[in-house]
């Protein structure tokens, strides 16, 4: 009986404890080799991405079309078969356009996660940041 009346006070001790503490995240990254050169034809810019995910090797291709810097198209294509990352990366791809249209390239700052797609969203800040640099 001594147990248990110790186990509840013990366990809301904890809890309150606990509440104001935080644990760290990591904000996912790309290595830099991953991230291909981009190229364009006129002013359409594409790059292919490869980067490691948790069930194996995923690979995108961001497509970008520019008008006197500013974004007028923007898509994704995704390649991966693992069925898991083909749901977060086809979310990606279709919110992508919608949050990117209509803006300076130069003025984009790394995006938050776009649909859960954690490494997508970090390869994609990481290309952008590529093509930033060499439009400079």
């Amino acid at each position: 009986m001594t147990s248990r009346r110790l186990f509840f006070p013990l366990i809301l001790l904890t809890s309150v404890l606990l509440s104001g503490c935080q644990l760290p995240t990591a904000t996912p990254t790309v290595q830099e080799s991953s991230v291909g050169s981009w190229y364009n034809q006129g002013n359409q810019y594409s790059i292919t991405i490869n980067y490691p995910s948790p069930g194996g090797q995923e690979t995108d291709k961001f497509n970008l079309t520019l008008e006197k810097g500013v974004i007028t198209a923007a898509s994704v294509e995704v390649f991966t078969d693992i069925d898991a990352s083909k749901v977060y990366q086809k979310q990606f791809a279709a919110t992508l356009p919608g949050l990117i249209i209509g803006k300076r390239l130069a003025d984009i700052q790394a995006l938050d996660v776009i649909s859960g797609a954690s490494l997508t969203t970090a390869a994609f800040n990481d290309a952008l940041k590529k093509l930033q640099t060499k439009l400079q």
